[in-house]
């Protein structure tokens, strides 16, 4: 293994040891704490940086951090995951990739103690120079914190992977799960004493700056608290202090934990342990503590939990949460509300968007269910992706024509289900929208759809001349005829629905009230008293352009592959064009059937709760439908599937 066994430039990695019985409830739990931080994380800066509120110095530098637990997390357990089902000869990584997976390992680490150093001074400055804080803590402070708080780590974490990667290598295997610094390094049989004095340098600067300012700034946090009687302020003082020094002593005792087990090579198990559960835990545990902890966020948190309304006062006119509910899902206000919407409450620029008709025992159901529908989507359509990009057996034209699906999918569900998971839990008086947060809206919805057609049109046209024309597959369809047929299905639905939104948004408005769940082009002029007979005429030319294309396509390319098959004795043949054909056909079905339901019951107001379900179900079922059907119809992606949790080996090209 040391010698001839792998490529030049591949690495075997040492995963963690865990058993036959483990491996399955191991893999389950990190990937949960792992999708945890992921949303936890994201939530939180979605929440700082959507509610005015919270636009505060503390909150947005701590943006900072739920960022770096993000990229933390993303560097190396999705890594884990993917090993943990390999066998041990099988944990293979590139060099270059071994070196860029350390340098992002490094730089998490130190952003995460830069970061935590620039929150010290904010709370220092909050609570020792209170009437010098609005001058101290601007914007443009704030900036230059951040900044200064990635520059440096960047680059000290540059130099310390540069010394690693000037070495020449003798060694193969790297004693760890994943790749750090000392990985690196530890390839090597030159003289490291460079690497050892700047590694141990960088350490000591970096815990001894960070530790000493920390120190120093809630000594001086103390001795203010102590002289004060202000229990307001040593409240205030010890509930935001309080979690920062939680996640600084966790970070603190964590990292002594596995330098303390680096000099133990008896327990270096137990060391892999221990740095897999830093990476992975907190993250998670930075969000838990901040989510949690900090008043202006909790109440939030509380509030779209229990669906309890926060203080706005826009809406103090507005009647009872159940009375709210009942006047906008039968289309009537109260004079005090319509007054509020259609004039001057909510602004020219607000709108508010109609809700779904849901009890309040299946409110909470439907919000889990669309979640996990929605984390699947993320999960099945990155994960399609990223194996397609990285299996060289399967850099063939039908798979990267379905990489625009994919991105397409994901892009679409992203749209509509984070917004609609927002609005159930919202009241009718809260579930706002700004008009040019709609009008993009709109746009990206009909881009969506348009590239769902176009896209499945340049595949059929792939299966056209694979199965037609097999001797001059190679030749017509070449990288760069894929690249443009691509270009080609992105650029004409683009150009369509600009034209389309555009002519939409021109209009004046006299209407605040968008009677959908989300923003369409329907949506946006009815907003308007104008004449739209124009929209309606651009509307339904490209509809009638569109949907006529696609299916005039796909019924010449199909009849002339059915003839084809009917006329070929060639089993092999018409096996292979059943099965990739019959994939294809059956998205297409259900994207037309989807398509002709919502536009139908549009012609029914007194159908509109119907239309609602049926347009957000479109909006969540095709995306899980195509990861379904082309992740486990298509041979190559199946067998890579199953090779993954049945641990099973599939040749790789590197070896």
């Amino acid at each position: 293994m040391e010698n001839q066994t792998l490529g030049e430039g591949v690495l075997l990695l040492e995963g963690l040891k865990v058993s036959s019985q483990s491996t399955l409830p191991a893999f389950i739990a990190l990937l949960l704490i792992y999708i945890f931080a992921l949303v936890s994380n994201i939530s939180l800066v979605v929440l700082i940086l959507t509610s005015r509120t919270l636009h505060q110095p503390m909150y947005l530098l701590f943006c900072n951090m739920s960022i770096n637990d993000i990229f933390g997390a993303t560097i190396v357990t999705p890594h884990i995951l993917r090993d943990i089902f390999r066998p041990p000869s099988e944990r293979f990584i590139h060099y270059i990739d071994c070196a860029i997976q350390a340098f992002c390992v490094h730089l998490y680490a130190n952003v995460t103690h830069t970061v935590l150093m620039i929150m010290a001074f904010d709370r220092y400055v909050a609570i020792c120079k209170p009437l010098q804080y609005a001058t101290i803590m601007t914007g443009r402070t704030v900036a230059a914190l951040s900044a200064a708080a990635w520059t440096v780590a960047f680059t000290a974490v540059a130099i310390l992977v540069g010394l690693s990667i000037r070495l020449s290598r003798c060694r193969r295997v790297i004693p760890n799960p994943f790749c750090d610094n000392a990985s690196l390094f530890g390839l090597s049989c030159e003289s490291v004493l460079v690497n050892h004095v700047y590694g141990l340098g960088l350490t000591a600067v970096l815990l001894g700056s960070s530790f000493v300012s920390v120190t120093i700034t809630y000594l001086k946090i103390g001795v203010v608290c102590v002289r004060s009687k202000n229990k307001a302020l040593n409240s205030k003082a010890l509930q935001t202090c309080g979690t920062h020094l939680a996640v600084y002593v966790f970070l603190l005792v964590s990292a002594l934990v596995i330098i303390t087990l680096h000099r133990f090579p008896q327990m270096s198990d137990y060391r892999k342990v221990a740095s897999v559960l830093c990476e992975v835990t907190l993250p998670a545990f930075n969000a838990v503590i901040y989510g949690l902890q900090i008043k202006e966020i909790k109440q939030r948190i509380i509030a779209l939990l229990h669906n309890r309304k926060i203080v706005n006062h826009r809406d103090n006119s507005l009647d009872s949460p159940l009375r709210r509910r009942s006047s906008i899902d039968n289309q009537t206000y109260f004079p005090a509300v319509k007054y509020d919407m259609e004039n001057s409450t909510f602004g020219g620029e607000i709108l508010i968007l109609e809700r779904l008709k849901l009890t309040s025992q299946s409110f909470i159901p439907a919000f889990v269910l669309l979640l996990l529908v929605y984390i699947f989507i993320m999960v099945s359509n990155i994960g399609l992706v990223v194996l397609i990009f990285r299996s060289r057996s399967l850099q063939q034209p039908m798979y990267l024509l379905f990489c625009n699906m994919s991105i397409n999918d994901f892009f679409g569900a992203t749209i509509i289900i984070p917004h609609v998971l927002r609005d159930l839990l919202l009241s009718d008086s809260e579930r706002l929208i700004r008009y040019t947060d709609c009008a993009v809206q709109a746009f990206c919805v009909h881009l969506h759809a348009s590239v769902s057609h176009t896209v499945l049109m340049i595949m059929t046209f792939d299966r056209y001349v694979a199965i037609c024309s097999p001797l001059r597959y190679a030749t017509i369809m070449t990288s760069r005829t894929v690249a443009a047929l691509s270009a080609v299905a992105w650029t004409v639905a683009l150009l369509m629905v600009a034209i389309l939104v555009g002519l939409s948004v021109r209009l004046s408005r006299c209407r605040s009230v968008v009677s959908n769940l989300f923003c369409d082009n329907a949506s946006l002029f009815k907003l308007s008293c104008e004449s739209v007979l124009i929209n309606n005429i651009y509307g339904l030319g490209y509809t009638v352009v569109l949907l006529g294309s696609s299916i005039g396509s796909v019924t010449l390319t199909y009849l002339k592959i059915a003839v084809v098959c009917l006329s070929s004795r060639n089993k092999s043949l018409n096996s292979k064009a059943l099965q990739t054909c019959a994939t294809h056909l059956a998205v297409y079905v259900f994207l037309l059937v989807s398509g002709f339901i919502i536009v139908t019951l549009h012609r029914f107001p007194q159908l509109a709760d119907h239309r609602k379900v049926a347009s957000v179900l479109g909006h969540v079922v095709l995306p899980v439908l195509n990861a379904v059907i082309y992740g486990l119809q298509i041979k190559e992606v199946r067998q890579r599937i199953k090779a993954l949790f049945h641990n099973n080996k599939v040749a790789l090209m590197d070896v």
